[in-house]
């Protein structure tokens, strides 16, 4: 359970790290308007820095690529939250300290869907209320640790409901994905 965790974060680890060097070595200075190796001066870019270089490299399918990130990467922290947070949720009905209807379990799905829409329809409220567009590849940054943290508490939350008795589902294989 533990190696599956240790590995998604060393995979992660290499694919950021590469991403810099790779960036760090073929940044061209002149396509980004900048005086050569000031590293400082790209926290002043007003634009986005792929669409400056998808303009000077005339890569228009670099438009494309950051809002099909963004999109992705939203709903895959989504996902992450939701399934976190519902059992945490979860935990904190059991301790009594929110309503015990927030601790039901689905009886075909064995989830807390009343933690499950709860934290849904709180989590969408903040969302739209807080999250100006233009900050929202800043969101992202910090929903992904987030998503780390609630990803490292969702395995400790289903074992104990399956050893509770709770949780009778198993997936297939699902030993060896942990």
């Amino acid at each position: 359970m533990i190696w599956g965790l240790i590995l998604t974060v060393i995979g992660q680890a290499v694919i950021y790290i590469t991403f810099a060097v790779v960036f760090a070595l073929s940044t061209d200075w002149r396509a980004l308007s900048l005086p050569e190796g000031d590293w400082g001066a790209l926290l002043n870019i007003a634009r986005n820095p792929y669409y400056m270089l998808a303009s000077a490299y005339h890569l228009p399918i670099m438009y494309a690529l950051p809002m099909i990130y963004l999109t992705v990467a939203l709903f895959m922290v989504g996902f992450v939250y939701m399934g976190a947070g519902t059992r945490v949720m979860l935990a904190i009905a059991r301790s009594r300290l929110i309503s015990q209807r927030m601790g039901e379990i689905h009886p075909r799905y064995y989830i807390p869907y009343w933690a499950l829409i709860a934290f849904g329809l709180i989590g969408a409220a903040i969302s739209f209320l807080f999250a100006p567009i233009p900050g929202l590849y800043a969101l992202v940054s910090y929903t992904t640790v987030a998503g780390y943290i609630g990803f490292a508490t969702n395995p400790i939350a289903m074992m104990v409901l399956k050893l509770q008795g709770t949780s009778k589902f198993n997936v297939p294989g699902g030993g060896l994905c942990q």
